[in-house]
């Protein structure tokens, strides 16, 4: 003898209302999926939008500074003793390999002449509305750099977002995003924030 009864088996079962014409039963079953189905594909369509819209920022943020290498742009530089010097500037990025900076300027100087300046002789600049300091202990593709000129993103707390910028073979420009904390650089946010 079972040790269930048609009631307590009855209890377990999801109730469903009960129709005697059964085409109204299937409706709702059929109702039910296609609103499954419709909510699933509008959020792929929002995840879809919120892709374009990162890959968008990031054309433009790569645009930005495809404008800051191609040509000399009004701004200013600190020495590493703190002096702020305006200069029209340029900046380089070099491909990733090794372990010394692939970053730096070209500074204009009021005779026309040009300079290229390195973190040695620099500790920041900006160009427009650009901002770029000096991050250490990069590691970028086959690279190990200790120091280099890296874009700054943003500050969330003590966590510095920044993009470390090099070129590949063909000179397209490559950025990583790197996080600063304390003046030490991590690959990833979970790192830096695991930091103390």
């Amino acid at each position: 003898m079972s040790a269930f009864t048609d009631a307590s088996v009855s209890m377990c079962l999801p109730v469903l209302p009960y129709y005697p014409d059964q085409a109204i039963r299937k409706h709702f079953k059929t109702k039910a999926l296609y609103l499954i189905i419709s909510n699933t594909k509008q959020m792929i369509k929002k995840i879809l939008v919120i892709i374009g819209l990162a890959l968008s920022v990031t054309q433009l943020k790569a645009q930005s500074i495809d404008n800051l290498t191609s040509s000399f742009n009004t701004g200013h530089y600190y020495k590493i003793d703190g002096t702020r010097v305006e200069s029209e500037i340029k900046l380089t990025c070099l491909a990733k390999f090794g372990t010394n900076p692939h970053n730096s300027i070209y500074i204009k100087g009021s005779d026309g002449k040009t300079d290229r300046l390195t973190t040695k002789e620099v500790s920041s600049f900006v160009i427009g509305a650009d901002s770029f300091l000096i991050a250490k202990n990069i590691k970028h593709g086959e690279a190990e750099l200790t120091e280099d000129f890296v874009h700054f993103d943003s500050v969330d707390g003590d966590i510095t977002t920044v993009t470390h910028y090099t070129t590949t073979g063909n000179s397209t420009l490559n950025g990583l995003v790197l996080y600063v904390k304390k003046g030490v650089t991590y690959a990833t946010l979970k790192a830096a924030q695991k930091a103390k």
